[in-house]
């Protein structure tokens, strides 16, 4: 059975909270509506999170307010976050839509599809590995000029011209994701389905039905998916990809970040993250974000494998509070103080006066000082005071001049650094010859 006509038996065997003229509905398991006393809202959400943040002209409190009793049922935890009201919700496959004053939660029956569209032609699949012709940048056939014109970075306006008039495999696969960018899952889906069954272009079709229907996901069809097996580049790491991040999203984190841990560690291979960063960098966030300790610590062992991650003030801070709460604040210390200078405006004050906690907490207070007089020498009119420390009996021989915030950042890049390589050596010995 296809997995058009799979999920329409699906839908006639499964209630939906309200019933709803959505085109998406097919592939939802439930869409629960909202009307709220606010115009003009808007919508960002975070599946990595788990989250949906909603703005309006209405201040944060009253629109918290105006929620209904009983209402968003699917994120039941609602906070405040400066002029924003965050849902947070039980599931990353919820996802919300705005009409008007209304807003729309569905549950996706496989992955939620809303954040698709900046993902359309992230995949260029050279025309000579993919029987599409000869090589860019002049392929010797239709769909393969089109794949050369998408590999030159074509807007989909573009690609959605040069599509006009083909029929090809190739051209299936792209309409089905230029509808999917445009939030149209139906036509999607129709796309994919004329690829066919068999060859190269339809284990592309199949492995984007199986995100968008979930039908696959955890049932013996998952392995055959998404299996990389004799795939060529660039579509065995964009099929690594797509399944580390169906894993997480759909709620098997630990098995996501192992994947993904073993992908970064065969240094082979061409690093995935830089593909793809926002899988690897979503990975790392839902992992560290999880209710699991274990889990938590696999997502700082990613964070430490991800190459530049400290460049990313938020992953970087979210790395040093997994740190602290596993019982290591001097490493989260580090971590923080490593990334001061990405930290800007309104952040440079609660991130100094973290690092200069962390580093209490650590009793460390020679770096704790160093932060402090940083800090209040580029933060003007605020007291960074000092917390009351144990005595401990001076040491004549380490006596020596005060280091500076810049000397700290080098001694903790270092030290960092040589954690990074301890924790490859540990893991190589463990995964044996």
């Amino acid at each position: 059975m296809s997995p058009l006509l799979l999920l329409t038996a699906m839908l006639s065997a499964t209630p939906v909270a309200k019933a709803a003229p959505s085109h998406n509905l097919l592939l939802s398991e439930w869409v629960e509506r909202i009307k709220l006393p606010a115009q003009h809202l808007s919508v960002r959400a975070d599946p990595w999170r788990a989250q949906i943040e909603l703005s309006s002209e209405l201040p944060a409190q009253a629109l918290l307010r105006a929620f209904p009793k009983g209402a968003a049922r699917a994120c039941p935890k609602r906070v405040v976050s400066g002029h924003s009201l965050v849902l947070h919700c039980q599931s990353a496959r919820v996802q919300a839509t705005i009409s008007g004053s209304t807003i729309e939660l569905t549950l996706a029956r496989g992955l939620p599809w809303a954040d698709q569209g900046a993902y359309a032609l992230k995949w260029h699949y050279p025309p000579e590995l993919f029987g599409l012709g000869t090589a860019c940048p002049d392929s010797s056939t239709p769909e393969g000029q089109l794949e050369c014109r998408i590999g030159e970075g074509q807007s989909p306006a573009q690609v959605q011209q040069l599509l006009q008039g083909q029929s090809s495999a190739m051209a299936s696969v792209r309409e089905g994701d230029l509808a999917l960018a445009n939030n149209d899952v139906t036509a999607a889906m129709t796309a994919w389905e004329r690829v066919g069954r068999i060859g190269l272009l339809a284990r592309l079709a199949r492995v984007r039905l199986c995100e968008l229907s979930g039908a696959c996901l955890g049932s013996d069809e998952e392995n055959t998916t998404f299996d990389t097996s004799v795939l060529p580049e660039p579509a065995r790491t964009e099929f690594e990809l797509r399944h580390v991040r169906a894993l997480t999203l759909w709620g098997r984190r630990e098995e996501a970040a192992v994947m993904l841990n073993d992908r970064l560690a065969d240094v082979t291979r061409d690093d995935p993250c830089a593909l793809w960063p926002e899988v690897c960098d979503g990975v790392i966030t839902s992992t560290l974000n999880d209710d699991q300790t274990a889990v938590q610590a696999m997502g700082l062992e990613l964070f430490l494998r991800r190459p530049n991650a400290t460049h990313d003030l938020a992953l970087t801070r979210q790395a040093s509070d997994a740190a602290a709460r596993l019982g290591a604040p001097g490493f989260a210390a580090n971590l923080l103080a490593s990334a001061s200078r990405s930290a800007r405006g309104d952040q440079l004050e609660p991130h100094l006066r973290r690092v200069i906690e962390l580093y209490e907490l650590a009793r460390d207070p020679v770096r704790a000082a160093v932060v402090r007089e940083y800090a209040q020498t580029v933060v003007k009119h605020r007291s960074f005071t000092a917390r009351p420390q144990p005595a401990v009996e001076a040491d004549p021989a380490a006596e020596g001049p005060s280091p500076t915030m810049g000397a700290l950042e080098d001694e903790v890049q270092r030290e960092l650094e040589l954690a990074k390589a301890i924790h490859s050596v540990s893991r190589a010995r463990s995964l044996g010859p």
